[in-house]
């Protein structure tokens, strides 16, 4: 429709616009600190040992382990993913989509968690749905940084820098 179309590009040109602007260079602590926000948006708080977060969104996935790597030395092949997908997809083949989109092996995935797929739930046939992936590790060192790191940060700023 028209006002698609119409939406898209002011879309396309906002897009553009920070494309250029964070093109510049993104310092080390901004992709930090990005990381942090984050973690504690989406990642898991619930024990002092698993790092993990979980996202229907590959490139947010993919970012999160970039950023584990970065500050943490972290290689992707110590990560384990876990899956939750629908009844209603394809299995298999949304295994090996998260393989190819994370670069994963077979032997990081555990068995997947299907869940059924109730009438009045949204339905997952979507081409573009994919179930959630969850990448983690076990680690209470980078586990406690990150945290503490959160903690600091959030504090810093409610003082009112």
């Amino acid at each position: 429709t028209a006002m698609r179309k119409k939406r898209e590009r002011k879309d396309s040109l906002e897009y553009e616009k920070y494309l250029n602007y964070f093109s510049k260079k993104i310092s080390k602590k901004a992709f930090f600190v990005s990381g942090l926000m984050l973690y504690l948006a989406e990642g898991a708080k619930t024990n002092y040992y698993t790092v993990s977060i979980a996202n229907t969104d590959p490139r947010i996935i993919k970012f999160f382990i970039r950023w584990l790597k970065n500050f943490f030395g972290v290689a992707a092949e110590k990560l384990k993913a876990f899956l939750h997908l629908y009844d209603s997809m394809n299995i298999e083949k949304e295994k090996k989509f998260w393989e190819n989109e994370l670069g994963f092996n077979d032997s990081q995935f555990y068995k997947p968690y299907i869940t059924k797929n109730k009438k009045t739930s949204f339905s997952y046939k979507e081409s573009f749905r994919h179930g959630t992936c969850s990448v983690s590790l076990n680690n209470t060192l980078i586990k406690r940084e990150i945290m503490m790191a959160i903690n600091a940060y959030v504090d810093i700023i409610l003082k009112g820098v």
